[in-house]
């Protein structure tokens, strides 16, 4: 088995926050956040749009609200917002 260090709790606080969502926030829309970081805009608006499909109500204003009351921790903020700036740059839609 392969062990990694990481800050204590960061996978307790992941699952915590998969479950909380409900309803859940799409893999799909925090893979376009990651690709369009990487600069692969193309798969990263693909990844969105993927997600909207059955979510098509989804926002990042709504992204915003349900992960604002999980953690004032500045680290999670700091995550959270590089992790918005992402779905921008993918074309989530804002409202």
């Amino acid at each position: 088995m392969v062990q990694t260090e990481s800050r204590p709790g960061s996978f307790e606080a992941c699952l915590l926050f998969g479950h909380a969502l409900q309803p859940p926030i799409r893999p799909h829309f925090h893979l376009a956040a990651a690709l369009s970081r990487l600069g692969e805009l193309k798969q990263a608006r693909a990844a969105a749009q993927a997600g909207l499909a059955p979510d098509p109500n989804f926002t990042i204003r709504r992204y915003h609200d349900l992960t604002n009351v999980l953690s004032d921790d500045p680290t999670f903020l700091v995550g959270r917002d590089r992790t918005i700036l992402g779905m921008q740059l993918a074309g989530v839609p804002e409202e």
